[in-house]
């Protein structure tokens, strides 16, 4: 069950954290700086909590937007599915009488 959630968030991961040039420039070089460090013996220890750290926080914010946002959108569409099923299948219904 933890796999496949922390899985349902891996395309939100990679939309988050590398969705443009300009995200992927902020993130690497400003906020990271990444190029400063290629030359360090830390390089492998870093460059493994960037990527977990990566990964948590956007699988976090994936997690709190299928949750509060996209569930709530989800049941608001089913909704308005249900009623429109509801109004083709009275309208059938009306066709039928007529006949």
């Amino acid at each position: 069950r933890f796999i496949n959630a922390v899985a349902s968030t891996t395309l939100g991961i990679l939309m988050i954290h590398d969705n443009s040039v300009a995200m992927w420039q902020w993130l690497w070089q400003d906020f990271l700086q990444v190029p400063q460090i290629i030359d360090s013996p830390f390089l492998i220890r870093y460059a493994f909590l960037i990527v977990c750290g990566i990964f948590a926080v956007c699988a976090t914010i994936d997690f709190i937007c299928s949750k509060l946002i996209f569930n709530r959108v989800t049941k608001i569409i089913e909704m308005h599915l249900m009623k429109s099923t509801r109004i083709q299948k009275y309208l059938e219904h009306l066709k039928w009488c007529r006949v």
